[in-house]
């Protein structure tokens, strides 16, 4: 009985510890359209980077810091449902965190009725870790 005891325990410390874990975040430094973005995140980790809360945004600003430029993430514009994450599995987010925004002011703006995908800023002129939308076809 002891043992068994001793099993749960250890088993329910491992959920927790497994469940506290963060996200991973990977930055391609390669020039793509967010399509082939999308493609070979998926290939090669899970999705494109889905951002849920300013830690999240945090992270992944540490993870790209020698970068200043613009990376994709996995939002992107249906043009019928609106903005949504290109991760879909609804048990992947908590309450409130597949709605989260960080757009930077006046975005997204759909400029010239093309712009379906977002990327994040991540130089630091004033808009560092907020989202921009643009063209998908934008490398």
């Amino acid at each position: 009985m002891d043992y068994k005891l001793i099993l749960f325990g250890l088993t329910g410390m491992l959920l927790s510890v497994a469940c506290a874990q963060s996200r991973q975040y990977y930055f391609v430094n390669s020039s793509l359209t967010w399509t082939n973005a999308q493609s070979v995140c998926r290939r090669d980790y899970a999705d494109l980077a889905t951002i849920e809360n300013p830690a999240d945004v945090d992270a992944f600003l540490r993870t790209t810091s020698n970068y200043a430029g613009k990376a994709w993430i996995g939002l992107y514009d249906d043009r019928i449902n609106g903005w949504k994450w290109s991760l879909n599995d609804s048990s992947f987010y908590g309450p409130g965190e597949y709605n989260f925004r960080n757009w930077y002011p006046v975005e997204p703006n759909n400029y010239l009725g093309k712009q379906y995908c977002a990327r994040i800023y991540e130089s630091s002129f004033g808009a560092l870790g907020t989202w921009d939308d643009d063209a998908c076809t934008v490398q």
